[in-house]
């Protein structure tokens, strides 16, 4: 007995080890200087979750499949290298795995170059895709490649380029770029300056031929085409070029604003590619003109139309076939004024009539002549350009600040009589130009010196007193130095330093407090608009206070992608907690993010594709709590069918359209543990279907079955034995598929109607059934009776 005891308590024992174990798990389980690895169904590892190889604590995804493929890339010129486009997709619009990571970009100037440490130029870390800037001297071939977490890379894309960087000129360099400072003395004289080219969208139309739609054929000649084409690498743009094949007139839409005062300057950028069978390759390009009736012209030599002609620049004679890029450039002008109209060589040149037109702003036609109508030929056309010139004079508006200096004016060529009144102002002599050696006595007075002229630099220590001050002398000045007591300082800029690390408050009178790092980048901003801090990887902290409540932003360090905390209030007094994280895409969309809500008395956490339409839709694990029930689901409204959840109220938890699958791990305690309290009355367990119970025990363990039940420890059977002759017992050997248990017991009966010894004695009578050598496979069945009729008999074999 004592032994019986201690065993039955080591199983107790074991039993509420098992018990706690369970419990701890459900409320959060922890796994304690280990990890746990996660394998595929054929068993090879693809993470571990834990304590890694070198000591540290990560989650690290090995082994995983690579890749698809990146879409090709496309291509740029800049100025200093090229531009490389990723748009997010994947060959054979393959979606995304959700083990994506990056998209390198790798450029070499030898074709067909393999991809390698030293090709990696740039990488695209968002599947939106981007555009990054790949710095070369020479035109590059360019592949992309993507990474999962792994490190797995994709297959390459094929090639693209080659492509190199894009030239200098006029038109890439902004204002203010050149100054005299950077220009070599002498190098600019006064007859090396021309018009300066206004520098705003509204002066100033550069049209790349990249929308097909702007352009319309007004004249062609039978055969002649204008189409547009892109991938012409040696084009400026590195896009769109059109071609002319034939004689073809075209218009173009180029919404630019009109004013009849300026000068135009017409460029385009042309090539002949094939020869024409008669005639020069010719190029003109016209404003339509508008009579004085109102009616519009697009015709190019009639009595109301204007046009200039364009040749090759520095030509004047019509480009040979076969020929590079050549630019072509004439001028345009005309008056708001009424009168005859007709064509002109150049508007600029003295004398010249321009009283009859006035531009049809939004419209200019190009005319791409391959000889005569009816020839052939082609003609590319890169890029299409209108400037709004100043008039054709040099003034103080056309010349850069010591553009011309006394070096480039002939001796004496500028006298008193040759300068106006006001004309040389305390800005147009340069530094200590004037001495007071050319200066007559009492010529300057306090009426000649401009406002601030005078600065601390040219007073001498001590020349100026507090009582030679006004109060209100010292303004939106610096002060260094000294301290300032009971004062308010007004429209000036604080700072700290005058560059590197600095803090500056209202600079550019933007009334913000602007912090900079040593790089001279702005990291830091306190303004109206709220408070904005980058760290030193780039990322960026924005908290925008100019809502209900205020809102937190939480950029990464390209600025490509957010995070974002916010408040709600959709019942006043509410103040609820919403955060959502930046968007990826999944489930068939691009823009999916994951957003948690903690509102009145409720909370929830959910997967939305916020670009489905008509609104944004949850698929994904969705978790929903109040104060009445709380609700894990899975959700899927494009296929509702597939919504599943299991809702936790009091004292009940009820799964709704799912299944359960329970797969405990080797263990001794039970894998479906019931235990109701002692009080309960109602089953243990109920299976129902159809309004009807199918299955059922109740709390003592009565069972109900309403169909077959089946065992593995028993079978039955049915066999015909035939007695060998009258009150002679004869078996039959029965064998089946081996049963479950130890001891094998069976069992059999006659099916008869007449058992047993009959009268008279030996008429037909069944005496008697039995079985012998019962085993898990088979036993024999024996049968004696008072003749040979053959006997069914039914048997039964059970395993315990």
């Amino acid at each position: 007995m004592a032994r019986d005891f201690a065993r039955e308590l080591a199983r107790l024992d074991q039993r509420i080890k098992n018990i706690e174990k369970g419990q701890r798990y459900a409320h959060g389980g922890s796994i304690e200087d280990s990890a746990l690895e996660v394998k595929d169904g054929t068993g090879s590892l693809r993470a571990i979750v834990g304590v890694q190889s070198d000591g540290t604590t990560a989650v690290n995804i090995v082994n995983g499949p690579p890749p698809p493929a990146p879409s090709a890339p496309i291509l740029g010129s800049v100025l200093g290298g090229i531009t490389v486009s990723w748009n997010g997709g994947f060959a054979d619009d393959v979606v995304a795995p959700l083990d994506w990571q990056r998209v390198e970009v790798h450029a070499s100037t030898m074709d067909g170059f393999e991809a390698s440490l030293e090709t990696l130029k740039s990488t695209f870390e968002t599947p939106q895709g981007g555009t990054v800037v790949v710095p070369c001297e020479e035109p590059v071939y360019v592949r992309l490649i993507a990474r999962n977490t792994s490190g797995s890379p994709s297959e390459p894309t094929l090639q693209a380029g080659p492509l190199g960087p894009a030239p200098v000129v006029a038109t890439d360099i902004l204002n203010g770029i050149v100054t005299a400072s950077k220009i070599a003395e002498g190098a600019v004289t006064i007859n090396a300056l021309t018009e300066s080219l206004a520098d705003t969208a509204a002066q100033r139309y550069v049209d790349a031929m990249g929308d097909p739609g702007a352009w319309t054929v007004l004249t062609a000649a039978p055969g002649a085409t204008w189409q547009f084409l892109t991938g012409v690498t040696d084009a400026r743009t590195g896009s769109t070029v059109a071609q002319a094949t034939g004689y073809t007139v075209v218009r173009g839409n180029i919404q630019m604003a009109y004013d009849p005062d300026v000068l135009y300057r017409v460029s385009v950028r042309i090539r002949t590619t094939a020869a024409s069978t008669s005639g020069p390759d010719t190029v003109y390009a016209g404003a339509l003109g508008i009579a004085a009736d109102g009616a519009t012209f697009v015709n190019r030599t009639g009595a109301n139309s204007y046009y200039t002609q364009l040749y090759p620049a520095a030509s004047n004679t019509p480009q040979p076939a076969g020929g590079g890029w050549v630019t072509y450039t004439g001028y345009l002008k005309g008056l708001a004024a009424s009168g005859t109209v007709g064509t002109t060589p150049d508007p600029r040149t003295p004398g010249q009539a321009h009283t009859s037109v006035r531009f049809l702003s939004p419209l200019l036609y190009l005319n791409f002549g391959s000889g005569t109508s009816g020839n052939t030929g082609t003609m590319q056309v890169d890029a299409f350009t209108l400037e709004a010139l100043k008039t054709g004079v040099v003034d103080g508006t056309n010349l850069v600040a010591g553009s011309v200096t006394t070096a480039a004016l002939a001796a004496d060529s500028v006298t008193a009589t040759h300068i106006q009144a006001n004309a040389v102002t305390s800005a147009k002599i340069n530094a200590n130009a004037v001495t007071t050696g050319k200066l007559a006595a009492g010529a300057v007075t306090a009426n000649e010196i401009a406002a601030n002229a005078i600065t601390a630099g040219k007073i001498l220590a001590g020349a100026v007193t507090t009582t030679a001050l006004a109060a209100d002398a010292i303004t939106g000045k610096t002060i260094t130095g000294g301290e300032i007591n009971g004062s308010t300082i007004t429209g000036a800029v604080i700072q700290t330093d005058t560059t590197g690390e600095r803090i500056t408050l209202n600079e550019g009178d933007a009334n913000k407090v602007i912090v900079y790092n040593s790089t001279n980048l702005a990291i830091g901003e306190l303004s109206a608009r709220g408070l904005l801090v980058k760290g030193t990887s780039g990322a960026v902290l924005w908290l925008d206070p100019n809502a209900s409540y205020p809102a937190l932003a939480l950029w990464n360090a390209a600025q490509s992608k957010a995070a974002y905390v916010a408040v709600s209030e959709p019942v006043t007094g509410d103040a609820n907690l919403e955060l959502v994280s930046g968007p990826f895409a999944g489930s068939g969309y691009n823009q999916v993010v994951w957003r948690s809500v903690l509102s009145r008395d409720a909370s929830v956490i959910e997967r939305l594709a916020t670009d489905a339409t008509p609104s944004s839709k949850r698929i994904g694990g969705r978790l929903f709590m109040d104060a009445g029930l709380a609700n894990l689901a899975y959700v899927n409204e494009d296929t509702p069918a597939q919504t599943t959840s299991l809702v936790m109220q009091a004292n009940l938890a009820t799964f709704g359209a799912g299944r359960l699958a329970v797969t405990p791990p080797a263990s001794a305690f039970s894998g479906l543990y019931i235990e109701p309290a002692a009080a309960h009355t109602g089953p243990l367990l109920r299976l129902f279907r159809d309004a009807l119970d199918r299955f059922v025990v109740d709390k003592d363990g009565n069972t109900n079955i309403a169909g077959m039940m089946t065992a593995g420890n028993i079978i039955t059977g049915t066999t015909t034995i035939t007695p060998s002759a009258a009150h002679t017992p004869t078996s039959a050997s029965v064998s089946f598929t081996a049963l479950k248990g130890t001891t094998f017991r069976g069992y059999a009966t006659a099916a008869t109607t007449v058992p047993g010894v009959r009268t008279p004695v030996g008429a037909q009578g069944v005496t008697g059934v039995a079985v012998s050598s019962v085993t898990s496979t088979g036993m024999l069945v024996w049968v004696n009776r008072e003749n040979t009729t053959a006997t069914v008999v039914n048997w039964m074999v059970i395993g315990s």
